[in-house]
This record gives C-alpha cells, sequence and structure tokens, in this order.
C-alpha cells in the first residue's frame, strides 16, 4: 500500500465512526490508529500492507488495524512530510 519513497517523515491511519465522525472504539483499542512509529513490518521493496479488519491476519499482526463489526467506518491516511511521489501519486 505505501511505497517507503512516498513519504520521508511518518504517516498515521486513522478510522472513524461513519455515524457521527468520531473515533471508531473497537474490542481491542478504544481509538485505534496505526502509523509508522508502530513500525510496521515493510515488505522486501519498501513498501507497507495496512490490513483493515476486525480479526487480524495470521502472522500479520503488526500491520493489522481493527475495525469494529457490522458498525460503518471511514479511515484517513495523513502524510507528513511527503515526497513527490505521494503527492503526483507515482
Amino acid at each position: 500500500m505505501l511505497q517507503g519513497g512516498g513519504q520521508r517523515s511518518l504517516f498515521p491511519q486513522c478510522q472513524y465512526e461513519a455515524e457521527n465522525a468520531s473515533d471508531l472504539a473497537t474490542e481491542t483499542r478504544r481509538f485505534p490508529s496505526l502509523g509508522s512509529r508502530d513500525k510496521p513490518e515493510q515488505n522486501a521493496d519498501g513498501t507497507t500492507d495496512l490490513y483493515i479488519d476486525p480479526k487480524p491476519p495470521a502472522g500479520k499482526e503488526a500491520n493489522w488495524l481493527a475495525t469494529a463489526p457490522r458498525r460503518g467506518f471511514f479511515a484517513i491516511l495523513r502524510l507528513y512530510g511527503p515526497e513527490e511521489a505521494a503527492v503526483n501519486y507515482s
């Protein structure tokens, strides 16, 4: 999903309730977010896959962001210090 060269400093992804735009509280975390400060595992090519689901995929827990079953949500990915590739979608 994210290429290592696409951002210089950090990225967080946060999830919010679709109904009222508040933080999406889940069974595992009250305010779920996942970002570069959490040190998710990177692929060999420098990209980072994020998994968004109620249950973590086996062996991918470091890159998992929990959702709440049967509740609508939206996600926001913020890039702080993005490089040109992240800005022009290349």
